[in-house]
């Protein structure tokens, strides 16, 4: 057996801000009910995967400190990002799991309709001897990062986030140190103008969980282009 880690990161609702974009462009009470669906839609999926994959250990992966005590965060492991920026926190989790696991897999929880072939597709890159997978947004950025070797700090630090490069970016970094296997491009939901762009490209072809199905029919009823 195959010894695989997955961390989803999160934040906390009421002790960081909550998809911030995505409430200026809609409003408040939207961006945070989203996100409430978005989590549970996550969480599904990975809970999926892990009965296929016994040695399989899933983690929250917490903004905040304070918030490795709160109840929304049950049933996963819980690690705290650390301190720093994007790219010190990235660092920080995927080197403290990669030091207990043999391959790790980082996801965010905005992207409601990955799939758990996305999964299954990374682990089997990881175990055929690929060193890193990515998992490219349509906006350029990333929903998914898997590694099965050591990733120096500065490699993180060295990529800007949150822009319609940054995939690519880091693509170049890791580059230079091992192979990549890239999976195919979904939304991540960042924005108003993701949501419309997600919704006209529901898979038919693959199965959605219930809260995938959740999460679309919810959209459904109170998105507003």
């Amino acid at each position: 057996m195959q010894d695989f880690a997955i961390a989803v990161f999160v934040k906390t609702p009421k002790l960081s801000p909550i998809k911030t974009r995505l409430a200026e462009s809609t409003d408040r009470a939207f961006s945070d009910e989203f996100y409430h669906h978005s989590v549970k839609a996550t969480e599904e999926v990975v809970l999926t995967v892990q009965e296929q994959f016994s040695n399989l250990c899933p983690y929250w992966a917490i903004a905040e400190e304070q918030g490795l005590t709160s109840e929304l965060w049950s049933g996963f492991e819980k690690i705290w990002q650390g301190d720093g920026d994007l790219g010190d926190r990235l660092f920080q989790v995927y080197n403290t799991l990669k030091k207990r696991h043999r391959f790790v897999v980082l996801i965010g929880a905005d992207s409601p309709l990955i799939h758990k072939d996305h999964f299954f597709e990374t682990f089997e890159s990881l175990i055929s001897g690929t060193d890193f997978v990515l998992g490219p947004a349509y906006d350029g950025g990333f929903y998914l990062f898997g590694g099965s070797i050591d990733l120096p700090k500065p490699i993180w630090k060295k990529v800007r986030y949150s822009t319609n490069t940054t995939c690519t970016q880091l693509k170049n970094e890791l580059q230079s140190i091992g192979s990549i296997r890239e999976l195919e491009p979904i939304w991540d939901i960042d924005i108003k103008e993701n949501i419309q762009l997600m919704l006209k490209s529901v898979p038919s072809n693959k199965d959605l969980l219930h809260s995938q199905i959740g999460i679309i029919n919810w959209l459904s009823n109170n998105f507003n282009p």
